[in-house]
């Protein structure tokens, strides 16, 4: 049109043209252009239609999300429903008021607790199985791999059912302590329990930890003051209700100034669920829901763990295994891992003479046999 042709009267200056397709493909992007719409004269074309189901999916998905997250609550989990069947989500925390934030000169760590709060004030995921027939698989398969363990498998198996019961849609479990030998395979089973409800793990190793700020946190005035373990896997996973393991927690020591002569008591805010669901995190200086954790205690040594925290969890504890039992886990090990039948004899006489007296022990033995059956033969 040149400068001196006027427009027609049935369309005003300022009214933008009627899209047309090759605008349209512009506007939804080169995947949606009608030359790819075509009738389908091949079976290649058919992953087009397949691409569009899963893009529906994944919209419907999203909006679901949205809608649930302008329903959500700070601490009320909320139920949606996707394509891939239903989840939960839930707020754990507001940001701090403005006379809470740190006053630090330091501008680089300013800027990583700022972080650290708009992380902590997102969406978490509740997770696990969420019904009473996968908790069971769940204790049968743990039970598999872990019969000496049958009473921990057995409490969690029931205190997450109840939790159901109770309107739970995510697993969900009473803090749970489990004190025997050295050798009876307990990190190897939370290890087994994380594998086998899909939740992330917080690993504490308490015997390396010389003050429980790493586990509690500091307050943001000292220099040396960091973001607790429980808050950095929070924000890491995403995820509410992630597996707590601290391990050899009779062996937790506190060697800070005014430190309490048994520093496991300082744990008691955490695995009490009123005064964890408005936890005070006194690094960031704001308030944290951590009542969906769901904790397990390892020890050696009940005698060394403060009586208020032994109160407030279940006690499992474990005598050695016999030497029938050790035999008997052999077996069923060999046969598992595809090992040469003829070593469970030889693995049944070691027991009954003592020379295996922990679980620990046999899995390096099969281990051993497992590494010499792979190893390539050399000519």
């Amino acid at each position: 049109m040149t400068k001196n042709e006027k427009k027609p009267a049935s369309q005003k200056a300022d009214e933008p043209k009627p899209a047309s397709a090759a605008n349209e493909a512009q506007m939804f992007g080169p995947d949606r252009e009608e030359s790819e719409m075509r009738p389908s004269d091949g079976e290649g074309d058919l992953m087009d239609f397949d691409d569009l189901d899963a893009d529906e999916d994944r919209f419907a998905d999203h909006e679901s999300r949205l809608h649930a997250m302008m329903r959500a609550r700070l601490g009320r989990p909320i139920r949606y429903r996707t394509s891939a069947g239903e989840k939960t989500i839930v707020r754990l925390a507001d940001l701090p008021q403005a006379d809470a934030v740190d006053g630090s000169s330091d501008r680089e760590r300013r800027s990583t607790m700022r972080a650290q709060r708009n992380q902590l004030i997102e969406f978490f995921a509740l997770a696990g199985p969420s019904d009473h027939h996968q908790i069971d698989e769940l204790a049968a398969d743990l039970f598999a791999q872990h019969m000496l363990l049958g009473p921990a498998i057995e409490h969690i198996r029931s205190s997450s059912q109840l939790a159901l019961n109770r309107g739970a849609s995510w697993f969900a479990f009473h803090p749970l302590l489990i004190a025997s030998p050295p050798g009876l395979g307990k990190t190897s089973f939370v290890r087994s329990l994380a594998a086998a409800s899909g939740l992330p793990v917080i690993y504490i190793d308490c015997s390396l930890e010389k003050t429980v700020t790493s586990i509690t946190s500091s307050d943001s005035v000292f220099g040396t003051s960091r973001a607790s373990a429980l808050i950095s896997g929070l924000a890491e996973h995403k995820v509410a209700n992630i597996l707590v393991v601290l391990d050899e927690i009779d062996k937790l020591t506190d060697v800070s100034r005014n430190a309490s002569a048994t520093p496991s008591e300082n744990l008691i805010g955490l695995v009490q669920r009123e005064t964890a669901k408005v936890y005070r995190d006194s690094h960031l200086q704001m308030t944290v829901d951590l009542s969906y954790l769901n904790f397990i205690f390892l020890a050696n040594d009940l005698s060394r763990i403060a009586a208020p925290l032994r109160d407030r969890v279940k006690i499992v504890q474990l005598d050695p295994p016999t030497a029938r039992q050790i035999a008997d886990i052999a077996a069923q090990e060999v046969e598992r891992r595809g090992l040469d039948p003829g070593l469970v004899p030889t693995l049944r006489r070691a027991a009954a003479m003592g020379k295996i007296r922990s679980l620990r022990k046999l899995h390096k033995l099969l281990d051993a046999a497992q590494a010499t059956k792979s190893r390539p033969l050399l000519n």
